[in-house]
Protein backbone atom coordinates (compact mmCIF):
# COMPACT_ATOMS: atom_id res chain seq x y z
CA UNK A 1 0.00 0.00 0.00
CA UNK A 2 1.30 3.34 -0.87
CA UNK A 3 1.31 6.26 1.76
CA UNK A 4 0.29 9.55 0.72
CA UNK A 5 3.53 12.43 1.96
CA UNK A 6 2.73 15.55 1.81
CA UNK A 7 6.31 17.83 2.20
CA UNK A 8 5.71 21.54 1.90
CA UNK A 9 8.89 23.52 2.14
CA UNK A 10 9.47 21.42 -0.96
CA UNK A 11 11.49 23.67 -2.35
CA UNK A 12 14.33 24.04 0.41
CA UNK A 13 17.44 21.68 0.65
CA UNK A 14 15.46 19.70 3.56
CA UNK A 15 12.13 19.08 1.27
CA UNK A 16 14.49 18.57 -1.96
CA UNK A 17 16.01 15.61 0.06
CA UNK A 18 12.95 14.37 1.25
CA UNK A 19 12.02 13.91 -2.24
CA UNK A 20 15.08 12.35 -3.23
CA UNK A 21 15.33 9.57 -1.05
CA UNK A 22 11.32 8.72 -0.16
CA UNK A 23 11.06 5.05 -0.92
CA UNK A 24 9.20 2.63 -2.94
CA UNK A 25 5.51 2.58 -1.08
CA UNK A 26 5.75 6.69 -0.61
CA UNK A 27 3.78 9.11 -2.46
CA UNK A 28 5.56 12.21 -1.97
CA UNK A 29 3.91 15.11 -2.67
CA UNK A 30 5.75 18.54 -2.77
CA UNK A 31 4.69 21.86 -2.45
CA UNK A 32 7.00 24.94 -2.43
CA UNK A 33 6.03 28.39 -0.32
CA UNK A 34 4.91 29.22 -4.12
CA UNK A 35 2.40 26.56 -4.84
CA UNK A 36 1.51 26.65 -0.43
CA UNK A 37 2.26 29.35 1.88
CA UNK A 38 1.86 27.71 5.39
CA UNK A 39 0.84 31.02 6.54
CA UNK A 40 -2.80 31.11 4.52
CA UNK A 41 -4.72 28.79 6.86
CA UNK A 42 -7.12 28.67 4.56
CA UNK A 43 -4.59 27.69 1.69
CA UNK A 44 -3.62 24.85 3.90
CA UNK A 45 -7.08 23.47 5.09
CA UNK A 46 -7.61 23.40 1.13
CA UNK A 47 -4.65 21.32 -0.13
CA UNK A 48 -5.06 19.27 2.57
CA UNK A 49 -8.24 18.36 2.44
CA UNK A 50 -7.58 18.31 -2.14
CA UNK A 51 -4.47 16.16 -1.12
CA UNK A 52 -5.48 14.27 1.81
CA UNK A 53 -2.43 13.05 2.43
CA UNK A 54 -1.98 10.13 5.57
CA UNK A 55 1.66 12.20 6.87
CA UNK A 56 2.38 15.92 6.74
CA UNK A 57 6.13 16.39 6.65
CA UNK A 58 6.67 20.55 7.37
CA UNK A 59 10.56 21.23 5.61
CA UNK A 60 9.64 25.23 5.39
CA UNK A 61 12.22 27.28 7.07
CA UNK A 62 13.44 30.72 7.61
CA UNK A 63 16.83 31.22 6.42
CA UNK A 64 17.08 35.09 6.26
CA UNK A 65 19.11 34.64 9.50
CA UNK A 66 20.28 38.52 9.77
CA UNK A 67 16.19 38.99 9.57
CA UNK A 68 14.52 36.65 11.45
CA UNK A 69 14.80 38.63 14.82
CA UNK A 70 12.82 41.20 13.31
Amino acid sequence: MTQKVLVVGAGGQLGQELQRTSGPGVECLPMTRAQLDIADVVAVSESLRAVAPQLVINAAAYTAVDNAES
